[in-house]
């Protein structure tokens, strides 16, 4: 690996976990894609091995839904005071965003920055039509998914978990092969929602932090298809009941991110040449 005085090359990370912001409610913002694992997300990958790499934590908004300036409802207020009730009503304390709202051409073509940032701080939401709403995903959090994120948060970043700005290199691909042993380790003899707690927490970190996936000196294939092959047999044996996972939000914010960690690690081997193997989590 290059020495980081020789190469050091800025890396704006996706991840937005800075006091974990992004479990409670999140405006949506417009985003670039339609399966961001987060809605501020404009990160650029570099996709260069053995060099390390500088991560920078972002912050997120958090803002409930909003009534238009006539005072009528919106789609976004209505959106979030449903969740807010169903939270409330199931005891749950939080959410996290798995898919954004996808900008269209259009958007694109007249796409403002500065005028995007003021139209954030007035809080109008107003645009946002139902379906752009329904289009949300998100996975809802208990104390214990809550508490399991953080867990490893700390557990892949290690000393560098609350640091402002961090630096990877070809070396964390190791951590992330130790991690996983662990995990597995963990799976055993446990409920099956709490194995889906901890899969939940595992699979997401791993994939914010995806330095490993293009900076590693092989046998990753190990960790993406023993990850697969969990889930896989997670879900297929195990009903909703005992799951324990709601079906209107969770379920399916969860479906959701297998499918970008999925997209995610196949596209290395056929963009960029890193075979992680195949993630066939179904």
């Amino acid at each position: 690996s290059t020495n980081i005085s020789d190469c050091a090359l800025p890396y704006l990370h996706p991840a937005a976990l800075s006091s974990f912001q992004h479990y409670s409610t999140c405006t949506p913002k417009m985003s670039s894609t339609s399966n961001s694992s987060n809605i501020e997300d404009a990160a650029a990958h570099d996709n260069s091995s053995g060099n390390n790499v500088v991560a920078q934590k972002t912050s997120t908004t958090t803002v409930e839904g909003s009534s238009g300036d006539d005072g009528t409802k919106t789609p976004h207020y209505l959106y979030f005071d449903r969740m807010k009730a169903f939270k409330k009503e199931h005891n749950l304390t939080g959410q996290m965003l798995v898919r954004g709202i996808a900008r269209s051409e259009e958007d694109n073509e007249d796409y403002d920055e500065d005028e995007e940032e003021d139209t954030e701080e007035e809080g109008d939401n107003s645009k946002y039509t139902m379906e752009q709403m329904e289009s949300l995903r998100f996975i809802l959090l208990t104390d214990n998914r809550r508490n399991l994120l953080e867990e490893y948060h700390h557990i892949i970043l290690g000393d560098q978990a609350d640091g402002g700005i961090m630096m990877f290199n070809t070396s964390f691909s190791y951590e992330i092969m130790d991690s996983w042993a662990a995990c597995k380790q963990r799976l055993t003899r446990k409920s099956p929602s709490q194995k889906l707690d901890i899969l939940i927490a595992y699979t997401h970190t791993i994939m914010e932090w995806d330095v490993w996936m293009h900076d590693n000196e092989g046998d990753m294939d190990v960790v993406v298809k023993g990850l697969a092959t969990s889930w896989r047999n997670l879900i297929k044996k195990n009903d909703d009941a005992a799951l324990g996972w709601d079906q209107e939000y969770t379920k399916p914010g969860v479906m959701e991110m297998l499918s970008q960690f999925k997209k995610k690690v196949e596209s290395m081997g056929e963009d960029y040449g890193y075979d992680l193997g195949k993630f066939k989590y179904m």
